[in-house]
């Protein structure tokens, strides 16, 4: 949640606590929309008669800067649900985000809207929409009324992401993927693990190995190798690929961070030791601040973490994601069930179509997976990455896609961190599969294809997928 969006809940829920403002009359309301909300509150006289004037529900852009891109359209609003009493009802609408174009409807992400009943020229209500990751779906919004001499509000927020799960599930194997960009990290990526977008930047997870694990010759109890050494790190860094925070994360043997999750508010990072059936430790991140808490240990290998936001439990994935985990949190975000035994907890997978290597929570009970796994016989093997949805009500897929796609040193792409965001054709798809040095965000684009019998259209385009013979 921004500053400003802060400022102004505080204060609308100070006013609702305390019954605020004292004087009724009318312009005490416009008064106090207008100390919240500032400029926009104030409604010119010349630009209300014009609309009123003109075609209702007919669009008016302002251009303030005469750059081409408009930052509010005015209209009167004709739905039919709006009560008689109310209208003409006047709505100005302010991009908050850029994105406005000229002719173009306004969307609600990163939108104000102020309603003005009877087109009086003052503000009756106001509606904020935010979003806080940059994903162009709705995380949070606020409703402000005058009601009874008080400001009053309603706030809520969506912890899932519905328009991302449902363009994942949409997606088949007929799908176009385009790579559209293609950023070196201009610093030592190491060895890298998960990866995160929270707004304009990029949280990644990596371990800096500075003495490989050995094999014992034989197994001491579960273990079947050292702890080796290591420094685990949390990278922040922006669209250009420039460092901006390196978060080192662990203690002693715990230095391995796996797949990593968003929430909205923290990231969620695993930090491992280095071998199968070992220890970890769970942390949140702050990704503003980069502080790092300690939510709790584990005695298990954890490569991967989501939170899921819907039933507020943490669900991890082991070492090649052999069995999932899931933690029952408290009303204070305490863990509940972290001292039964991972043999007692942990859940065998439905699935071993890859191996996971990061995950994300996508809202609706489940979890998007991206991976790879090793496929070997007599005559060779073969790395064949993918990604998987699971339904974490039963651990079981949902969705299941190879991925066959390269990175420049040959590397399978799902192979280390990945991250994904709805776009308004489809999906973009972020990875960072090559280590050290040779770090790449290698950014794809996939369009949604929608099936009319025979004939996939693809991002627009029609092409035939009938058997000829």
């Amino acid at each position: 949640m921004n500053t400003v969006l802060k400022k102004r809940l505080i204060i609308a829920f100070v006013a609702v606590i305390f019954c605020g403002l004292t004087d009724a009359q009318t312009d005490e309301k416009q008064k106090t929309f207008e100390w919240v909300f500032g400029e926009y509150a104030k409604f010119d006289p010349a630009m209300v008669e014009k609309v009123l004037n003109d075609v209702h529900g007919k669009r008016h852009y302002v251009d303030k800067d005469g750059d081409g891109k408009p930052e509010e359209v005015w209209y009167i609003d004709i739905s039919p649900r709006h009560n008689a009493d109310k209208r003409p009802l006047l709505v100005r609408v302010v991009d908050r985000n850029g994105n406005l174009r000229m002719g173009e409807e306004p969307d609600y992400a990163g939108y104000l809207y102020l309603a003005d009943w009877n087109a009086d020229g003052t503000v009756d209500t106001a509606i904020e929409y935010e979003d806080t990751d940059g994903d162009g779906d709705i995380d949070q919004m606020a409703i402000f009324w005058y009601n009874n001499d008080r400001l009053c509000t309603w706030w809520g927020r969506d912890d899932g992401d519905d328009r991302l799960r449902e363009k994942l599930l949409a997606l088949t194997n007929d799908n176009k993927w385009e790579k559209v960009a293609e950023i070196p990290l201009k610093f030592n990526g190491f060895h890298t693990q998960g990866m995160v977008k929270a707004g304009d930047y990029f949280y990644l997870s990596s371990v800096e190995v500075i003495r490989g694990t050995k094999r014992f010759e034989k197994p001491q109890g579960k273990l079947d190798r050292d702890e080796g050494e290591g420094k685990g790190h949390l990278f922040k860094f922006d669209r250009e690929g420039n460092l901006l925070h390196d978060l080192t994360l662990g203690e002693g043997a715990a230095y391995h961070p796996g797949g990593i999750d968003y929430d909205g508010t923290y990231i969620w990072v695993p930090v491992a030791e280095y071998r199968p059936y070992s220890l970890s430790i769970i942390y949140k991140v702050d990704p503003v601040t980069m502080k790092a808490e300690e939510v709790f240990r584990y005695n298990d290998h954890i490569g991967a973490i989501v939170h899921n936001t819907d039933d507020h439990t943490l669900v991890g994935a082991t070492w090649d994601a052999r069995e999932l985990h899931h933690w029952t949190c408290d009303d204070q975000g305490k863990i509940t069930n972290a001292h039964i035994s991972p043999e007692t907890l942990g859940v065998n997978r439905k699935s071993y179509y890859v191996a996971f290597q990061d995950c994300k929570y996508i809202g609706g009970h489940m979890m998007f997976c991206s991976g790879v796994r090793s496929f070997r016989n007599e005559t060779g093997s073969l790395r064949l990455g993918g990604w998987e949805i699971l339904d974490l009500r039963d651990n079981r897929p949902v969705l299941q896609i190879p991925v066959t796609l390269l990175s420049p040193s040959g590397a399978v792409i799902t192979g280390n961190p990945c991250t994904v965001e709805p776009t308004g054709n489809g999906v973009r798809a972020y990875f960072v599969p090559d280590d050290n040095e040779k770090s790449t965000l290698l950014v794809y684009e996939i369009a949604e294809t929608i099936h009319d019998g025979d004939i996939i259209i693809d991002n627009g385009k029609r092409r035939d997928n009938t058997n000829k013979k």
